[in-house]
């Protein structure tokens, strides 16, 4: 395997070119799952947790969710009707006490912030006609991509994902297509890191 001198400015290069993770992989001579790894390991910072002690500064109550992520995060699409893509199902779960949490926030007319997307994506799986969320644990392949109606979050916390990929999609159907794209063009223009490590976008209602 090639040593990868990954910088923010050359991903975003090749991402400007159309790369997507599968190109930056062969073009390394690694896997897929190596390269999202050597990601990991380069960009991976005390971002998250600056940014949970700042919420905490201002007052902000937190509720926490499990899904393990699996690689259909990172599958690219490759099918131009997107109802006919397949994601592989991953295993979340949904516990009483956020429930309990989120659900007393939207009765007292508090903002609900989604903090990546697949906090979203569990959100939308365990939410009842009510747009109240139930406990869940289980699996899940949902695929969400525009247009979509959202029913808990009013707001997102979201990296600067690759081209092609369904975590973009999710993004767009949350924030607009139109208005996620006037921002990775100014990602793109402004050299942020793109990537599960990368910078972050903050959608509002």
């Amino acid at each position: 395997m090639a040593k990868m001198n990954i910088t923010g400015r050359y991903m975003n290069e090749k991402i400007k070119q159309g790369w997507s993770a599968e190109d930056f992989a062969k073009h390394f001579g690694t896997t897929k799952e190596e390269f999202i790894l050597a990601l990991e390991k380069k960009f991976s910072s005390k971002a998250s947790s600056q940014m949970m002690k700042r919420m905490e500064i201002f007052d902000i109550d937190k509720a926490f969710i499990t899904l393990h992520c699996g690689l259909g995060n990172f599958r690219d699409t490759d099918v131009e009707d997107l109802t006919k893509h397949k994601i592989d199902s991953e295993q979340m779960k949904v516990d009483r006490e956020c429930c309990e949490m989120v659900n007393r926030a939207k009765d007292n007319g508090q903002k609900i912030l989604a903090v990546g997307t697949t906090v979203q994506r569990a959100l939308e799986v365990c939410v009842g006609p009510d747009c109240r969320i139930k406990e869940f644990e289980g699996w899940t392949n949902k695929f969400i991509f525009p247009p979509y109606d959202f029913s808990v979050a009013d707001s997102m916390l979201v990296n600067f994902h690759l081209p092609y990929s369904t975590l973009l999609m999710l993004t767009a159907a949350f924030g607009g297509y139109e208005n996620t794209m006037k921002a990775y063009d100014v990602a793109l223009q402004e050299d942020y890191r793109f990537g599960v490590y990368g910078d972050c976008l903050l959608i509002v209602d």
